[in-house]
């Protein structure tokens, strides 16, 4: 079963993932199996925390399970779940706090991070660009030197979104061409990122007409997907990619769409900047 909750996770499929990993948790219990139900209960969570769920109904039934999880494995695992959760929220004390529960852990334990990744998106959402860079950076350059072509794939692509916002686009180009070179061609996730990423960077270059065709490969990619976040991200980075060719009436709805996305997720950081779209949008038409 945690076979098919990764299947169905990884295609975006997050209600299937969601059940199969449920049902795999069920059995890990009944088994006594430690390590496999620190891993099922991970797969929960990340289904909870990325699919429909809302967010503040994922975090009650997340800190549920931490508070019932017997192995510090388990907890270190699900705590940058909770730290994804609060910053959709906008909540930078509590994600703040969870991530450094999670270093807590790991010292604990005496073992690295494995799930940084987890730590770089948090700290993207909370506007924590600088340290989200210096986070990816440095999986990345493990990635490279243990040869996890994979993995490398989505990590080379936030890497890219962190050199974007801290105004280093062409290393950022650079590192979202590499992730597209990575991808395997089920990799739903990391050709999300990687188009959003160079279709903002042309969008500011100016050539337009090459970042909507990006941008609407993107929101094609999310729509099929249970990941409200990426679905409103594509959508929101749509908007702003006709905004800026002067398009505004096309854009409006674009941003209409991530709002819908972000709000059925609860994810507040997310519309707060749907908000500043239209807001834009809005002063561009009186004008």
């Amino acid at each position: 079963m945690m076979l098919i909750a990764w299947l169905r996770g990884a295609a975006g499929d997050e209600n299937a993932a969601l059940v199969a990993a449920r049902e795999a948790l069920a059995a890990a219990r009944q088994a006594g199996s430690a390590i496999q139900i620190a891993r099922c209960e991970f797969a929960v969570c990340a289904s909870v925390t990325f699919g429909a769920t809302p967010a503040l109904h994922g975090l009650k039934e997340i800190r549920s399970i931490v508070a019932d999880a017997t192995s510090k494995t388990s907890r270190a695992l699900i705590h940058p779940l909770i730290a994804v959760l609060e910053a959709y929220r906008g909540n930078v004390d509590e994600a703040m706090r969870a991530i450094d529960e999670t270093d807590a852990i790991y010292d604990d334990l005496g073992r690295a991070d494995k799930l940084g990744t987890l730590r770089g998106f948090a700290q993207l959402w909370l506007d924590q660009n600088v340290e989200a860079l210096q986070t990816f950076r440095s999986i990345d350059a493990e990635l490279a030197r243990a040869g996890n072509t994979s993995i490398r794939a989505t990590v080379a692509a936030m890497l890219a979104e962190a050199l974007r916002r801290t105004g280093n686009a062409d290393e950022a180009l650079e590192s979202a061409k590499l992730s597209a070179a990575l991808e395997n061609p089920d990799d739903i996730e990391s050709g999300l990122w990687w188009r959003s990423v160079q279709a903002r960077i042309l969008s500011d270059r100016g050539s337009n007409a090459e970042a909507e065709h990006l941008a609407r490969e993107a929101v094609a990619l999310a729509a099929p997907t249970q990941w409200p976040e990426r679905r409103g991200v594509a959508a929101l980075d749509l908007a702003r990619v006709l905004f800026a060719a002067g398009r505004i009436e096309e854009a409006r709805p674009a941003a209409h769409e991530a709002r819908r996305a972000f709000e059925e997720k609860e994810l507040l950081a997310g519309t707060r900047m749907v908000d500043d779209v239209l807001a834009q949008l809005s002063s561009a038409e009186t004008l």
